[in-house]
């Protein structure tokens, strides 16, 4: 009879025996905080973007819907932004860049976020921010133009030096 001791998981251990008298008896620790971690890590890959760490679009629905259950009021708003001339940045300046970009916005999104704000990376360049305890649509707009106006920044610094392009945010549709 053999023995080993250690950590194993349950793919690890395979028992062959050419004869019927031969016994094998394996003890050990199975760790399951590392199947843990590596489940919250899978999670969070399937639920949030890998450029920018926002929430992506996976179970949008049921993140509107359970962030809309957290809301003091009945009214919730959803705003879609688009970020207007976006590919003439890939075009110019590479996909690096335009991911410099990408990052630079969703990390203004997430810093003026406070826990009535959720905000969410669509694809390419399209984001949507959700806003609850919204009480009318006046205070809705008064919301997003100053939170626009809080997200948007002087310049993002590209990834040459020499280069930087100007974020600004508002709620024209021009």
């Amino acid at each position: 009879m053999g023995c080993w001791e250690g950590q194993f998981s349950p793919s690890d251990v395979q028992i062959k025996s050419k004869s019927c008298s031969s016994y094998y008896r394996l003890t050990g620790k199975y760790d399951a905080s590392t199947k843990k971690q590596q489940l919250k890590k899978l999670k969070n890959t399937l639920t949030h973007d890998a450029l920018t760490g926002l929430q992506n679009r996976y179970h949008l629905n049921n993140k509107i819907q359970k962030f809309y259950a957290k809301s003091s009021s009945e009214q919730c708003s959803i705003y879609f932004i688009d970020l207007n001339k976006f590919k003439q940045i890939n075009d110019s300046h590479g996909h690096d860049n335009g991911d410099v970009v990408l990052r630079s916005v969703a990390d203004r999104f997430q810093q003026f976020a406070d826990e009535s704000v959720l905000p969410v990376r669509l694809s390419g360049d399209e984001f949507l921010i959700v806003k609850r305890n919204v009480e009318s649509n006046t205070q809705a707009d008064q919301f997003i133009s100053s939170y626009l106006s809080s997200v948007q920044c002087d310049t993002v610094q590209l990834n040459d030096p020499t280069t930087s392009i100007k974020v600004t945010l508002s709620t024209n549709h021009n």
